[in-house]
């Protein structure tokens, strides 16, 4: 779990090697939700891609420089 800001439309890469409990993998899920609007906000950050154990990227539209919290869950 952690936030991230958006800076437009290029990707935002989170790290998440610090601890095991946040290394993504292929199949884990990965909830955003905005914390805080910023810039001209959209509503809208993705997960754009994702290097197993490694870090994974995140996009929003052009403008949008809110804040994004994030949350990965292993599926069962």
């Amino acid at each position: 779990m952690g936030t991230l800001t958006l800076n437009g439309a290029t990707a935002v890469t989170v790290t998440t090697t610090t601890t095991a409990a946040t290394t993504a993998t292929t199949a884990s899920r990965i909830f955003l939700t905005v914390q805080a609007p910023g810039g001209t906000p959209s509503g809208v950050a993705y997960v754009a891609g994702r290097t197993a154990g490694t870090s994974f990227t995140v996009k929003g539209a052009a403008g949008d420089t809110s804040t994004v919290a994030w949350l990965i869950v292993e599926p069962a």
